[in-house]
C-alpha cells in the first residue's frame, strides 16, 4: 500500500470517526431538549393542577388569563404586604389538601364526610380533592 492510500485511509477513518461523534453530539443535545421539555411539562401540570385543585376543571380560560395579568403586580414584588398574605393563604390551603389526602389514604380509601368543611362536600371540593390528587402523583 503507497503512502498515498496509507493517507486516504487514515483520513476516511478520520471521517468516520467525526461522523459518529457528530452522530453522539446530535443524540446528546436531543436527550437534553427532551429532558427540559419533560421538566416544562411537569412545572405547567403542576400549576394547572394547582388552578383545578382552586376552582374546578370549568374555568374559563380567558377569565384566568385576565385575573392572572390584573395581577402581575404580586408576582413582580412577592415581597408587598398582600403578596405574602396571598401566598400564606395558598401554602395554607395546599398543607390542608395535602393532610386531608394523608387521612384519605389512612382510612383505606374511604370518602370522610367532614360537616365542617365544605372542601370534602362540595363539587369544588371534590374537584380540589381531584386536582390535588393530580398533583401530588407528580410530587
Amino acid at each position: 500500500m503507497s503512502d498515498t492510500d496509507k493517507e486516504l485511509s487514515h483520513l476516511e477513518k478520520l471521517e468516520a470517526r467525526m461522523a459518529k461523534l457528530r452522530m453522539q453530539i446530535a443524540k446528546e443535545k436531543k436527550k437534553e431538549s427532551a429532558k427540559v421539555r419533560k421538566e416544562r411539562t411537569h412545572r405547567l401540570i403542576k400549576k394547572g393542577g394547582l388552578v383545578e385543585m382552586v376552582w374546578g376543571d370549568s374555568v374559563d380560560a380567558g377569565l384566568l388569563v385576565g385575573l392572572l395579568d390584573s395581577r402581575k403586580e404580586l408576582i413582580q414584588n412577592p415581597e408587598s404586604g398582600q403578596a405574602r398574605e396571598l401566598k400564606a393563604r395558598g401554602d395554607k390551603l395546599i398543607a390542608e389538601r395535602e393532610r386531608g389526602k394523608e387521612a384519605h389514604k389512612k382510612d383505606g380509601g374511604a370518602r370522610a364526610e367532614s360537616a365542617g368543611n365544605p372542601a370534602t362536600t362540595s363539587t369544588a371540593g371534590q374537584n380540589a380533592e381531584n386536582a390535588a390528587d393530580s398533583y401530588a402523583r407528580i410530587h
